[in-house]
């Protein structure tokens, strides 16, 4: 299965090469994809990645503070996720805490590079893979606990790049920006429910005993709730702009 992995800054590179050398060893059927060594020279770059990004299920986004509103990233993280057949986008965190990620990445799942998480993140990608081409749990955990001081080499090396370009740490969002976004999350579901409570209202009851016969309609749950979705009011608080985004890779 192709592995996607997506960076952006020069921390960034080199978690990414390393990346790509160490997971086959731990998945032997994964076939990572990475755009600075795997377009060969003298091949146009972006038909070559465009093809990549939209036949890829699963991509592993290389984070740092330096690339966090880069478009690259966001660009990446975005054409696979909107792939058919169950895509997959998950980011390693490199000096980042979960708190400092906002939309569209904040959306996604991701992993400190902790033995733990990046455990979890193996275990996830060997999941995408059809079955009878899944690493058996035993020699999955086996495989990573060979290759684990390789990562924990990966990741100093990344961590010493990342000093040298001195760039500062994300700000700490303070708790008000953090209410705020919850806040426009849970608006944004509401809407969604509310929308579609009032569309569940117009069924005939021959229409809605369908619906509510169907497990896997969206509509099934909303039906009896419309009448309190309808009476939720909402409040209003101000909202934060986006950062600006205009990193480069």
């Amino acid at each position: 299965m192709d592995v996607f992995i997506g960076w952006s800054g020069a921390a960034s590179l080199v978690m990414a090469k390393g990346l790509r050398q160490w997971l086959p060893r731990v998945i032997q059927a994964s076939r990572p994809f990475l755009s600075s060594e795997d377009i060969s020279k003298g091949r146009r770059w972006n038909p070559e990645l465009s093809a990549q990004l939209a036949t890829t299920n699963f991509a592993i986004l290389c984070l740092t503070p330096e690339n966090l509103t880069s478009n690259w990233i966001h660009f990446e993280a975005g054409a696979v996720s909107k792939n058919p057949g169950g895509s997959h986008v998950s980011a390693l965190l490199l000096n980042v805490k979960a708190s400092d990620l906002v939309d569209p990445l904040a959306q996604f799942q991701h992993a400190l590079p902790t033995k733990e998480e990046v455990w979890k993140l193996v275990v996830s990608v060997n999941s995408a893979m059809e079955p009878d081409r899944q690493t058996p749990g035993a020699v999955l955990q086996w495989s990573l606990d060979q290759g684990w001081p390789e990562f924990e080499k990966i990741v100093v090396q990344a961590q010493d790049t990342l000093k040298q370009s001195a760039t500062p740490a994300p700000p700490e969002r303070k708790p008000q920006e953090l209410l705020e976004e919850i806040l426009v999350l849970l608006r944004d579901q509401q809407r969604e429910h509310t929308l579609m409570g009032r569309f569940a209202a117009t069924l005939t009851p021959e229409q809605e005993a369908a619906v509510l016969g169907n497990p896997n309609s969206v509509f099934r749950s909303l039906v009896p709730r419309m009448s309190l979705l309808d009476s939720v009011s909402e409040p209003r608080l101000p909202l934060r702009e986006s950062p600006p985004s205009n990193s480069k890779k």
